[in-house]
């Protein structure tokens, strides 16, 4: 009867080890996650501000075509 016992402790322990490995794993993952999430924010903010920048220049020129030409 005790090896029964003994083997139901050695599959809880061999499940709680894959559970806490499982919870590690995921714990890294969501680090990646942000990280990946901040660099992806600071692109997008990169980004932005050079179409702003893009788009100023364009508006910029169009009112000189307008002023010069009447366009």
């Amino acid at each position: 009867m005790s090896g029964n016992y003994q083997s139901i402790a050695d599959e809880l322990a061999a499940v709680t080890q894959r559970f806490h490995e499982t919870q590690e794993g995921l714990m890294i993952q969501g680090r990646e996650m942000k990280r990946l999430q901040s660099e992806l924010s600071a692109k997008t903010a990169q980004s932005n501000l050079k179409l702003n920048s893009e788009i100023n220049g364009l508006k910029t020129h169009l009112t000189f075509l307008h002023h010069k030409y009447g366009i």
